[in-house]
């Protein structure tokens, strides 16, 4: 009992530690990264515009070639497309700047028949490409579904030494002066006063000072 109580506080503050299978549908920024808000392990499968593009479980691996390879940042906390050849390719950082289209002066405004006066490329456009010359690895408003295993597939150190000071603080109902964020305190009939503190965090200091390190994660924006 101790120990799921303990478990539930440090979850409530640092968003837990479990080790599970996320499904992300997300939105290309015009980068080359696709940030994903999870601590990232292993990509399982890819989805690029509701087509897949990546795949490490499919049904037939006899016959499935993943049309590019992706592999994870240094950080944990993005997705990028592997690059062949030693080199790699200079990718662009942003989305092109749309020029306007000048008129011509055939019978045709826009577009002639003998000498086309602009070039739609594959970048603004929704159809599935295998490469886009020049673009982000991630284009702007192209729509991706990532499956990957985020989490932590092994507990760090500090966060069980964390719960063991809070499990005995709990089976000894130990709660020294110091300890408890106590700002002020009177003897004669005992008046106290708590910091606010000890109904925000675990009521430990030194359990508090390690889940700092552990900043809970934000999934989602919301309203503020």
């Amino acid at each position: 009992m101790y120990e799921a109580v303990a478990r539930a506080i440090i979850n409530s503050i640092t968003g837990g530690f479990m080790y599970k299978r996320e499904v992300v549908e997300t939105v290309g920024l015009g980068n080359d990264y696709l940030s994903v808000p999870f601590r990232l392990n292993k990509i399982i499968r890819v989805y690029e515009n509701d087509v897949i593009v990546y795949d490490t479980e499919p049904e037939d691996p006899t016959t499935w070639t993943n049309v590019r390879e992706y592999y994870i940042t240094p950080d944990k906390g993005s997705i990028s497309v592997v690059m062949s050849g030693a080199n790699g390719i200079n990718r662009n950082q942003s989305k092109p700047v749309g020029t306007r289209k000048g008129a011509s002066d055939s019978f045709t405004l826009y577009n002639t028949n003998d000498s086309p006066n602009y070039i739609d490329t594959p970048y603004d456009t929704k159809n599935f490409s295998t490469s886009v010359s020049g673009s982000p690895m991630f284009p702007n408003g192209w729509d991706y579904t990532v499956t990957v295993e985020a989490g932590w597939p092994i507990i760090p150190q500090d966060i069980k030494q964390a719960t063991m000071l809070i499990v005995n603080d709990l089976k000894c109902n130990n709660i020294p002066y110091i300890n408890s964020y106590i700002k002020n305190y009177k003897s004669d009939q005992f008046t106290l006063a708590f910091d606010d503190r000890v109904f925000k965090d675990t009521g430990n200091r030194i359990a508090d000072k390690i889940l700092s390190a552990y900043v809970r994660p934000i999934y989602r924006l919301g309203v503020l």
